[in-house]
């Protein structure tokens, strides 16, 4: 009589439901001799039709009865029959744990009767994610202003002779008595710009791929599967097993430890700054009649070179520097850096026969 074995357990039927005590094989068990009075089977939970082993507990074969004598060969290549109760097993595993199918290829879906696929792994590394930072619009214009410009002149062709006279450069009137006589030559550096703030966004460019060991699919027992206290045999590749969260000890009769988890991929970018430098033209220093800066009559330019004043010589009462400010292209100014990193999750102990 042909039984199929998942090489997970033996399986005691003790009044009608199971208990683990040990490796070997376990049986496709008709689960009606789980429900309280045989279930909708009829009959005695205790004398489950089918063959009687030596300690009273009875296995059901399971699958299309022409298949019974069959080669093993042949049942291989057959598909498996169609999830039902007489597919299911009654039996309950060790304390604490719980009925788990492991396929270690990560590449099949749940078998019939399971459900709630998870990938999981024992270790796993990448390298860190590739970041990049795009600058938007114009936050703040900048300055071609500052607090003070020097401004040395002199005559007869010379920038020295009258010697060096600090000015505002704040682009506010100032009101000061100068007195420029004809022919007065000056020199003066304008103010370097301050730069300004634009927009920045930073993101993640690309992740690297993943480099796992231990890769492992395990799925739970799919909800309303089986009858309660039976779960169904899975099916190849998929070996049963039991599980528990953390990192424990295996129960007797599974040998064989997996400490796996999920990866956790928690690489990002930092933020980044974007900036503009605003381009400084045609800065001077102006001179004005009235000490309100209503009225200007001369001005001397802010190149660096020697050049003569321009406009009318004489006495005046008030200053001002004016410099034309536009603004420049925005560009990062501090980047975005990879940060984080890739590590497992939390992890859960799978047994194996």
């Amino acid at each position: 009589m042909l039984r199929r074995t998942t090489a997970i357990a033996t399986v005691l039927l003790a009044a009608g439901c199971g208990v683990i005590t040990g490796v070997g094989d376990l049986h496709e068990v008709d689960c009606v001799a789980c429900a309280p009075n045989g279930g909708d089977g009829g009959g005695d939970a205790t004398s489950p039709p089918g063959d009687a082993r030596e300690d009273g507990a009875a296995f059901l074969d399971v699958g299309p009865p022409s298949m019974n004598d069959a080669p093993p060969e042949a049942m291989e290549a057959a598909p498996p029959p169609p999830l039902d109760a007489s597919a299911c097993v009654c039996a309950s595993p060790p304390p604490g744990w719980a009925f788990i199918a492991l396929e270690a290829s990560q590449s099949d879906p749940c078998p019939a009767g399971y459900s709630a696929a998870q990938d999981l792994s024992s270790s796993a590394t990448a390298l860190p994610a590739a970041c990049k930072c795009t600058c938007g619009g114009v936050l703040d214009q900048g300055s071609c202003h500052g607090p003070t410009i020097s401004v040395t002149s002199g005559g007869a062709g010379a920038c020295t002779s009258y010697g060096a006279i600090i000015y505002d450069a704040t682009g506010a009137c100032r009101t000061r008595s100068i007195s420029l006589p004809a022919g007065t030559m000056s020199r003066a550096t304008s103010v370097p710009p301050t730069s300004g703030a634009c927009s920045a966004t930073s993101s993640v460019a690309s992740l690297p791929a993943v480099q796992s060991s231990g890769d492992a699919r395990v799925c739970a027992p799919a909800a309303n599967a089986c009858p309660a206290g039976c779960v169904a045999p899975p099916t190849p590749p998929f070996a049963a097993c039991v599980t528990q969260p953390g990192h424990d000890a295996c129960p007797a009769g599974f040998p064989n430890s997996h400490v796996l988890g999920p990866i956790v991929d928690g690489r990002s970018c930092t933020g980044c700054t974007c900036s503009q430098t605003p381009v400084c033209t045609n800065a001077r220093m102006e001179f004005f009649s009235d000490s309100l800066c209503a009225s200007q009559q001369a001005y001397a330019t802010a190149d660096g070179n020697c050049d003569a004043v321009s406009g009318q010589t004489g006495n005046y009462a008030s200053v001002r520097y004016d410099v034309q400010l536009s603004t420049g292209a925005c560009t990062s100014q501090s980047p975005s850096m990879p940060e984080g990193g890739v590590s497992i999750g939390a992890v859960q102990t799978v047994c194996c026969p």
